[in-house]
């Protein structure tokens, strides 16, 4: 368990005097905390650890003080029986500059072994192509052979992407062990059915035994069906209202060292699998807020991206995943200018006063402006971005890839 402790504070790059803080609730196995407490201490740095009654459902916010205690720290670790990684406060504390890794439902056997044991780098490489792809398409059509069956509208470079990939940079959220690459589906767009197989979040541990069903209209999820997991999502739902029904996120699990366990912090990164996330997106880009996140994950998709054979029953196709064109940026390929990205990077960040800047409003509508880091990361960013018409293309590529990562960071 030491050893799985070590990776998390190496993903995070803890170092000596860095304000830690390790958050748990009393759902927990305590000895995780007790370890990462104590690997944090072994390299100097100043663990603190909060435990606090566990919370309802994923995506409720934690409590203020411990909300304050994450604002106030340079890393954050979440290891909490519910999800807090799309909750406000802890977008709040990665907007103030923190690390924040979320850890729901871990449990000891996992820091043994499994997804967080990964070539992390290789994790980060594929999830990065992924995102490319993603970002690039207009439609994309999802079927299995258990019945899914659903069409949606991904933008092509109107919506970008958020990489999963283990290493949480400064003012950014992250999960360990990580492995996906994930997009917001343009409002309204998703129409079709989805039948989940695997794990569903509000449901008891373990994998479903028997599917679940959810019916999307118009980007909501209109009906369930399958037993007391769809009973209990549907309840969900009349609890939280209309925006817990948004159809807000598509991932694709990108872990080749994942397994299905029947824990969604793992099932939802194993390579092949895909899932669907419901209510909240204002966490990952999107502009649906929501007290609630879950996920519904699925396994053998077949997916197409504007008509391109992307994966067939859980196997991406090596001719799409390995073709140079000229969408390709990011650690995977530098060969092409992405003139495209490029356009599309212009929408979204702007330099002030020699920083670059953000734009995004958030779930209110409210226009909102974010410094893209510290004051000398903002500035080294400006630099990148202003330079983006240099005819380098290795330079070209790099200096998206580095504004992508800081992009995605702040997502």
């Amino acid at each position: 368990m030491k050893a799985g402790c070590i990776k998390i504070c190496n993903l995070l790059a803890v170092t000596a005097g860095d304000n830690v803080v390790i958050i748990t609730d009393t759902k927990v196995d305590p000895s995780i905390a007790e370890m990462l407490y104590a690997v944090v201490q072994e390299r100097g740095a100043v663990p603190i650890k909060i435990v606090f009654p566990p919370m309802q459902v994923h995506g409720q916010e934690p409590p203020d003080s411990v909300v304050a205690a994450m604002q106030a720290c340079d890393t954050a670790i979440i290891v909490t029986s519910k999800s807090a990684t799309h909750c406000l406060g802890t977008q709040k504390a990665a907007q103030k500059g923190v690390r924040v890794a979320s850890l729901p439902e871990m449990v000891p056997d996992m820091l043994r072994r499994g997804a967080l044991t990964a070539d992390y780098e290789k994790v980060s490489a594929f999830t990065w192509r992924l995102c490319e792809l993603l970002a690039g398409a207009k439609t994309c059509t999802v079927v299995t052979k258990q019945g899914t069956d659903i069409t949606l509208d991904l933008g092509g470079w109107k919506v970008l992407p958020h990489a999963d990939t283990g290493y949480i940079q400064k003012g950014s959220i992250g999960n360990l062990p990580a492995g996906e690459a994930l997009i917001v589906p343009v409002p309204g767009s998703a129409n079709g059915r989805v039948v989940v197989d695997i794990t569903l979040s509000c449901a008891t541990p373990g994998t479903l035994e028997e599917p679940v069903t959810l019916m999307v209209k118009d980007g909501i999820v209109t009906d369930v069906q399958g037993g007391e997991p769809a009973k209990g999502l549907l309840a969900l739902f009349d609890r939280y209202g209309y925006n817990a029904r948004n159809l807000a996120e598509l991932a694709l699990g990108t872990n080749d060292r994942a397994r299905v366990i029947g824990n969604v912090l793992e099932d939802e990164k194993v390579l092949g699998t895909a899932h669907f996330g419901i209510g909240n997106s204002t966490s990952i880009g999107g502009n649906v807020y929501s007290e609630i996140h879950i996920d519904a994950i699925f396994g053998n998709p077949t997916i197409y991206l504007d008509g391109r054979l992307l994966m067939s029953d859980g196997t991406y196709n090596p001719e799409v995943i390995e073709k140079e064109d000229e969408s390709r940026i990011g650690p995977v390929g530098e060969e092409k200018a992405p003139t495209k990205w490029a356009e599309r990077v212009a929408d979204h960040f702007q330099v002030r006063e020699g920083k670059l800047v953000r734009l995004w409003r958030d779930s209110r509508g409210i226009p909102v402006v974010s410094q893209v880091g510290n004051d000398a990361t903002a500035r080294r960013a400006a630099e990148v971005y202003e330079k983006r018409e240099i005819t380098d293309l290795r330079k070209v590529s790099s200096a998206l890839r580095f504004i992508m990562g800081l992009y995605g960071a702040l997502e």
